[in-house]
């Protein structure tokens, strides 16, 4: 079974940033996102893999500035999913981005139900 620990920080205006943390077997998630007018303005993502021999083994990360729906920028370190050729860290993201973000928003919902 996955735990999600979820953190956000709105004001009257509106949600300004989002994050997400989860273990699965022995590696921690974790995924912000930053947001201006409801528009995703940064994004970041990584995993921290547990091993007895290391401490805090960042195992891959990384951070995607967006303006208008389109990725601007970018940067990753470590050896994870950007390694691999036909990864599309935009379409990746924001896909996400919109996945997670709409379950906010249904989470916002029941509460105010």
């Amino acid at each position: 079974m996955i735990t999600e620990k979820w953190e956000y920080l709105r004001t009257a205006k509106g949600l300004l940033c989002f994050t997400i943390n989860y273990s699965l077997d022995s590696t921690d998630f974790w995924k912000v996102y930053y947001l201006d007018k409801g528009e995703l303005v940064y994004a970041k993502e990584g995993e921290r893999m547990n091993f007895p021999s290391f401490k805090d083994f960042i195992g891959w990360a990384g951070s995607f500035y967006f303006s208008k729906g389109k990725l601007i920028d970018f940067i990753t370190l470590g050896h994870g999913k950007s390694e691999v050729g036909d990864w599309d860290p935009e379409k990746d993201t924001f896909k996400m981005f919109k996945r997670r973000y709409k379950e906010y928003l249904a989470e916002v919902k029941k509460e105010s139900n």
